[in-house]
């Protein structure tokens, strides 16, 4: 019977553990979910094997802005050349 409580209560944290690592940060770009290893890479391929059709999938999902995980290191990608632009303009404006 303590076994049985042992193992549910730790599928109970691995079940908490798990959703915390998915959670994106407040204010992240829209974006494919987030696994606790491997990140977004899933969600970024295609049956093609091409990452750049991957990636223009993504960009028709999710908007010129897409936010999404390799392994644990977050990325933001802009794909819209004059979003890009201003937002240059905006970080070497206060860079200075």
């Amino acid at each position: 019977m303590l076994a049985v409580l042992l193992v549910i209560a730790a599928l109970g944290l691995f079940s908490y553990w798990f959703y915390l690592r998915t959670l994106k940060p407040k204010g992240f770009p829209p974006g494919p979910p987030r696994w606790p290893v491997v990140g977004s890479l899933p969600h970024l391929s295609n049956p093609q094997g091409n990452l750049l059709i991957g990636l223009k999938e993504l960009v028709k999902k999710h908007g010129p802005v897409v936010g999404y995980y390799i392994g644990s290191t977050p990325i933001v990608m802009i794909s819209d050349y004059s979003m890009l632009k201003s937002f240059t303009k905006s970080v070497l404006m206060f860079n200075v």
